[in-house]
């Protein structure tokens, strides 16, 4: 990937994010891991947001439905489909349960491309994260250095 790329990809990534220890994550999991991906996209939405009926206009109903969608806070793409990155301060399973939810809601749109991997990165985790949510089908990657 061309070095000016990789460093507007990164930083556009890590700015998207809502939260200082999120985005000092994103930063850090792309500097370790964008080489394997031709393209990110950061606070990517999921599933159906909430339905207002008639009683509301259609712009309302459609800004009520998008504001209340789901959001994965990174997908990376590479040639074989999407990795699905949730960001955590703390890891635990509540938050391996909620990626695990996004790649459902992925499948269910279908939202192209599939979904290959789903990673929950973190700079702490539960005791054993790694190994109870790989029952999941979610990895976990922690980065104890990252601070904010």
């Amino acid at each position: 990937m061309d070095p000016q790329r990789r460093a507007v990809l990164i930083e556009s990534a890590a700015e998207a994010q809502p939260y200082p220890p999120e985005a000092a994550l994103a930063k850090a999991w792309l500097e370790a891991n964008i080489d394997q991906y031709w393209d990110i996209d950061a606070q990517v939405r999921v599933g159906r947001g909430v339905e207002l009926g008639d009683d509301y206009s259609p712009n309302i109903q459609k800004m009520a439905a998008q504001a209340t969608r789901k959001r994965v806070d990174l997908v990376a793409y590479d040639e074989d489909g999407a990795t699905l990155i949730e960001l955590k301060d703390h890891v635990d399973l509540a938050a391996v349960r909620q990626a695990q939810q996004y790649r459902e809601l992925w499948i269910s749109a279908p939202t192209d491309p599939a979904v290959i991997a789903v990673v929950v990165v973190g700079r702490t985790g539960d005791a054993d994260i790694e190994q109870t949510a790989l029952p999941f089908g979610v990895t976990v990657e922690l980065f104890p250095q990252v601070t904010v």
